[in-house]
C-alpha cells in the first residue's frame, strides 16, 4: 500500500497505531483496531481499513490525506503536523507515571552506574530515540541546565531509533543514560523484565500531555465525530480484550488545548518549539 500526501481518497484509508506497538502486544493492538473498525462501520463510516498499516517510519502516514486514525507524538503534533491533522483524543494509560491524559518520561541508567542526579551524568553518553521525540529527546533537553545543549552536556548523543533500542543500549553499556516514555517502560517491564531489571530510574521528567490520536485534516467532520463515538462505544462495551494489552484505560476528548504547554515549556528553556531544537551531535 502506498502512503502519500495526495488528495483525499476514501477508497484507501489508513489506520496506524505505531507508538507502543512492540511485537509482544501486536495481537492486542490488532484486537483494539478490529473493535474500533467494527464500531466505525456500524456508525456508517465508509471503507474502514480492516488491518493496521505497520511501517518503520510513521511520519509519511501521519501526513497522508487518507489517514483515518493514527497515534502520534506530542512534539510533532504541535510542530510538523500542526494544521495537517485533526485531534481525536488522548488515551489515558494504566502505567506508573501517568495521570489521566498525561504522562512523563523516566531518565534511566544502568543499575550499577555511579551517580544519583542528572548532573553526575555530565560528560557521559546519551541515547535518544529520535530528535523529534517529546519523551525521548525534548524532555531531556528540558531537564538540562538552562543554556546548555545536548552536545555540551553529554560527550555523545546516539540516535537509537526507538525507546526499546535506547533501553537496550543502556543495558549493554553502549550508552549511559536515556529518557524513556513511562508507557513504553511499563510495557517492557511486563514483557521484557530482564532488560528493565538491569536498569534503574534516575529521575522523572515533567508531567505532559500524552500521545494524541489524530486523523487527517481532510477527514470529513462526520467521520471525526464517528471516530470519537466508536472509541466511546468500545469503552462503554467494556472490551477488556481490546485494551488490556495496550494499557489504555480511558480516552480524553477535551485535552487538545493542553498541547500548547509543550511549546511553552520548550520556549522557557530555550528549545525551538517550531520543529527545530537544541540538538546534540549524532
Amino acid at each position: 500500500m502506498s502512503v502519500t500526501g495526495d488528495g483525499f481518497d476514501p477508497a484507501r484509508r489508513l489506520a496506524c497505531l505505531p507508538m507502543y506497538d512492540i511485537p509482544e502486544i501486536a495481537r492486542g493492538t490488532d484486537r483494539l483496531w478490529s473493535g474500533l473498525a467494527a464500531r466505525l462501520s456500524a456508525r456508517g463510516v465508509s471503507r474502514v481499513p480492516l488491518r493496521l498499516t505497520r511501517v518503520t517510519d510513521p511520519r509519511p502516514v501521519w501526513l497522508d490525506n487518507n489517514l483515518l486514525m493514527a497515534q502520534t507524538c506530542g512534539y510533532p503534533f504541535v510542530t510538523s503536523l500542526a494544521m495537517r491533522v485533526s485531534y481525536i483524543g488522548t488515551p489515558c494509560y494504566a502505567a506508573d507515571g501517568c495521570v489521566g491524559p498525561r504522562y512523563r518520561s523516566w531518565l534511566v541508567v544502568h543499575r550499577d552506574a555511579f551517580g544519583r542526579s542528572l548532573e553526575e551524568f555530565r560528560g557521559r553518553r546519551a541515547a535518544v530515540n529520535s530528535w523529534d521525540s517529546l519523551s525521548g529527546c525534548k524532555v531531556l533537553e528540558m531537564m538540562l541546565p538552562r543554556g546548555e545543549t545536548l552536545d555540551i552536556f553529554f560527550s555523545s548523543v546516539t540516535i537509537s531509533g526507538a525507546h526499546a533500542s535506547s533501553i537496550d543500549q543502556v543495558s549493554r553499556g553502549v550508552a549511559d543514560i536515556a529518557s524513556i516514555d513511562c508507557v513504553t517502560w511499563a510495557l517492557l517491564a511486563r514483557h521484557r523484565p530482564a532488560v528493565i531489571e538491569s536498569l534503574r530510574i534516575l529521575d522523572a521528567g515533567p508531567l505532559l500531555p500524552a500521545l494524541p490520536l489524530v486523523t487527517a485534516a481532510t477527514t470529513p467532520a462526520a467521520d471525526l465525530e464517528a471516530l470519537r463515538g466508536a472509541i466511546k462505544d468500545l469503552l462503554a462495551d467494556d472490551c477488556s480484550d481490546c485494551f488490556d494489552d495496550t494499557l489504555i484505560r480511558d480516552v480524553s476528548f477535551d485535552s487538545e488545548r493542553d498541547y500548547g504547554e509543550i511549546t511553552a515549556r520548550l520556549s522557557q528553556v530555550g528549545v525551538d518549539g517550531s520543529g527545530g531544537g537544541r540538538r546534540g551531535k549524532n
